[in-house]
């Protein structure tokens, strides 16, 4: 069964750098835009980008499906669905960690937007979904940026205040800026609501601010 479009997606805001997120190639709408959380797995609209484009092999950044580097289909993929959390973690992790070092050289790296043009975008298709705030923030955060990537987990909490994973991610940049206070509350609602890592309240332990 098709199902129609769930809204429009264009390419607004900039890039870190300055340059216009809709000069970047590839950012004419095609298949979709879809809100990933309305889709299980198994739904021909969701099932037809996975099965071949954010395949295993992608999302693990080993390589592409229809292309040497892993770029193309998540750009495909964040293409047709805007806030597929999956995909966006996948596209964070290409750009900020060792996952994806082999294929920053490439060309086809450089010509896809960057991270923050895809989180944007799915933030202003989905303003009202937690996830992509809390992964803005895991983007800034990764790039060095606590102080920002504060203010985007607690847009996911203001969206969701019971999200264990922001709390926890929030501890964790407050604890990076040394605001110890802070970070301790913030670790306090994330174990309060079952978050299960023990990371947050070991470093604030070391740090003299036990829960």
């Amino acid at each position: 069964m098709a199902h129609a479009q769930d809204g429009e997606a264009p390419y607004t805001g900039k890039a870190l750098d300055g340059k216009a997120c809709s000069s970047f190639q590839g950012t004419e709408q095609g298949y979709g835009p879809y809100d990933y959380r309305k889709y299980s797995s198994s739904d021909s609209t969701l099932k037809k980008v996975e099965d071949f484009h954010f395949t295993d092999q992608v999302r693990t950044l080993a390589g592409g499906e229809n292309s040497q580097t892993p770029v193309g289909d998540l750009h495909y993929t964040l293409m047709a669905f805007p806030n597929h959390h999956k995909a966006l973690y996948a596209m964070i992790r290409l750009h900020t960690g060792e996952d994806g070092e082999e294929w920053t050289s490439h060309a086809q790296f450089s010509a896809s937007p960057p991270p923050e043009c895809f989180l944007q975008r799915a933030a202003n298709f989905s303003p009202e979904d937690p996830e992509v705030q809390l992964l803005y923030g895991i983007y800034l955060h990764r790039l060095g940026k606590p102080e920002t990537a504060t203010e985007k987990y607690r847009e996911a909490l203001e969206i969701q205040e019971e999200f264990p994973e922001a709390w926890y991610n929030l501890g964790l940049a407050y604890l990076d800026m040394e605001e110890y206070e802070k970070a301790r509350e913030a670790a306090r609602r994330a174990y309060q609501a079952g978050y299960p890592l023990p990371g947050l309240r070991e470093k604030l332990a070391e740090a003299g601010y036990s829960l």
